[in-house]
């Protein structure tokens, strides 16, 4: 069994920023709490692999490339995530030392 990876990550980038604003629109309708995402995306991954990709490769390609399209989603998603609160909380210590160094002149 060949799996061809190149043409698993070239896809990747038209399906990865649509698994996971499927993902989001998943999570905002309230059905699946918060810690089950990286699921959910796994499981978007795999049925877009499925009805988009060709139907002559073996099933566990498109198992493995929905898998793929489903861990980067939610990996890029938490990145994103983790970097927005550090740089929020890097404006807010930046703030109070602001206001802080204000009072002593």
């Amino acid at each position: 069994m060949n799996f061809d990876l190149g043409a698993i990550t070239t896809n990747a980038i038209v399906v990865v920023p649509i698994v996971l604003a499927l993902t989001q629109a998943i999570k905002l309708t309230g059905f699946v709490p918060d810690h089950f995402a990286p699921l959910v995306s796994i499981g978007v991954g795999i049925i877009i692999a499925w009805m988009g990709g060709p139907h002559d490769v073996p099933f566990s390609a498109i198992l493995l490339s929905g898998a793929i399209y489903g861990l980067i989603s939610s990996g890029l998603y938490s990145g994103v995530k983790t970097t927005m609160q550090a740089r929020n909380r890097q404006k807010v210590e930046q703030e109070q030392n602001k206001n802080k160094n204000k009072g002593k002149y």
